[in-house]
């Protein structure tokens, strides 16, 4: 507890920072004032980066592996046990 509450301060927001924010609300001062904008290209190379998992297919192929394996032929239905009149369990 000692060290909780040696560690805790009063948050100040204005400590943080939306720098996404603040790129956006400088493009669209841009933009306002009719200057061209320039975005970066984007820096990951497609050809480089590993194919793409499609997760349902991947996950119904898994679930179809551990599928127990059934028995050749149709199961025989159950039935319940046939008491002669009177042999009724107490």
């Amino acid at each position: 507890v000692q060290l909780i509450e040696a560690m805790t301060h009063p948050l100040n927001l204005s400590d943080f920072h939306d720098e996404y924010r603040q790129q956006v609300e400088a493009l669209i001062e841009q933009k306002r004032r009719g200057k061209q904008t320039v975005i970066p290209a984007d820096d990951h190379d497609a050809d480089n980066l590993p194919p793409t998992i499609n997760l349902m297919e991947a996950l119904r192929k898994s679930l179809a592996a551990n599928k127990p394996a059934r028995g050749r032929g149709r199961a025989q239905p159950r039935t319940a046990p046939h008491h002669r009149r009177g042999d009724v369990a107490a």
